[in-house]
């Protein structure tokens, strides 16, 4: 089912930690550990986050992390459930993008769960960042404890195809 309004892309400004912890509870599939979620959450309040709202109600947003001048990395990102496949991810990709550019950045990467785990859920995260741009990077074993696998997704900031600023979906 599409969304009824229009999706439009915005910084989140309303305590980005709550509104994270919303959209990460909701996606138990790919958060289940609530540690993680209370890292996740507590990390937006000192980094760049952007919100993919409908009406007043964030329905999906990334969180950006500056290392060196060099890379952006997305520390989280998640879109509630009911919004999958109606281009909020990919909104919220190209935001990142235009955010890196305007960092000078020369990467935007990020890491997921890599293919050594076997989940339908984050086969799913792969395809989708592989669809935006991201090219497979290097896999970093243990990266989250034993056994916990990393795949970290590299994609070039320059030249990379970003919609207006007042984007909607």
């Amino acid at each position: 089912m599409k969304p009824a309004e229009p999706i439009a892309i915005r910084p989140v400004t309303d305590d980005p930690a709550e509104v994270c912890r919303l959209i990460l509870r909701a996606l138990p599939e790919w958060f289940a550990d609530e540690q993680s979620v209370r890292d996740y959450s507590a990390n937006t309040t000192d980094l760049h986050t952007i919100g993919a709202f409908s009406g007043e109600r964030c329905v999906g947003l990334v969180s950006l992390r500056n290392h060196f001048d060099l890379n952006v990395e997305i520390d989280v990102m998640a879109v509630l459930p009911d919004y999958h496949g109606h281009g909020v991810g990919r909104g919220l990709v190209s935001a990142a993008l235009r955010h890196s550019s305007k960092l000078f950045a020369t990467y935007l990467t990020v890491k997921t769960v890599a293919e050594t785990r076997d989940s339908t859920h984050y086969e799913m995260t792969r395809k989708f960042y592989r669809r935006t741009g991201f090219k497979d990077f290097e896999t970093l074993e243990d990266h989250w404890g034993e056994g916990l696998d990393a795949l970290l997704l590299i994609q070039s900031v320059q030249g990379a195809i970003t919609p207006a600023k007042d984007q909607t979906c």
